[in-house]
């Protein structure tokens, strides 16, 4: 009796793992996912990479072994737990969190010390359809905001990291025309001001 129970709840689990939803992700257009809110699927995302510092943010939860199994144990993370200004220079202060993973739709700051191109994700995970920004204040009264792109945006007004300058992490004021491709993360300042941004990592 008890051999077939346990025949009977290994089918089971076997079924349900089989049958769980692909879902393939787009890091450039964006992926609609409100259909799959709450649901657990086999997610497939491709992610360029650049060798330095990388903005990301995805709708679903990594460990940090999942982290280190896919882009390599030399990947840092780090969330934003600080601002502070001086005139309109401002300094955002990021702080080591990879042992917590990647969370869902939170922004992060990622350096990835391969080398640049795709990296293909792909997990076993629950989807969140829902916006999770950071938002504090200077001493000075200026708010600032960081968030991560859903879709491709209009990246006019905001601040990302450029490839070409992603050694230190700097975010760079983003000119008219350009976009903010899905799954990377900006800063917004809001107001008419443009602010000189620095990064700070603090120590771990």
């Amino acid at each position: 009796m008890k051999k077939s129970f346990c025949l009977i709840v290994m089918a089971v689990v076997a079924l349900a793992a089989w049958s769980q939803t692909p879902l393939r992700l787009s890091t450039y257009k964006g992926t609609s996912v409100e259909r799959y809110d709450g649901q657990t699927c086999d997610v497939t995302l491709d992610r360029y990479l650049f060798n330095g510092w990388n903005t990301i943010s995805l709708p679903f939860a990594i460990s940090e072994q999942e982290i280190d199994e896919i882009l390599g144990k030399g990947v840092k993370l780090e969330q934003l737990v600080g601002v502070s200004q001086h005139g309109t220079e401002i300094t955002l202060c990021f702080q080591d969190c990879k042992s917590e993973g990647i969370q869902a739709n939170r922004p992060y700051i990622l350096y990835y010390p391969g080398g640049t191109g795709t990296k293909t994700l792909r997990v076993n995970a629950q989807v969140a359809n829902k916006e999770s920004k950071v938002t504090m204040t200077t001493g000075g009264g200026v708010e600032v905001i960081m968030g991560g792109a859903a879709t491709q945006t209009n990246g006019n007004g905001l601040y990302g990291i450029l490839a070409v300058n992603n050694n230190d992490a700097n975010f760079t004021y983003i000119d008219a025309g350009n976009v903010l491709y899905a799954t990377r993360c900006f800063i917004n300042i809001p107001g008419d001001q443009k602010f000189t941004l620095t990064a700070y990592h603090l120590p771990s």
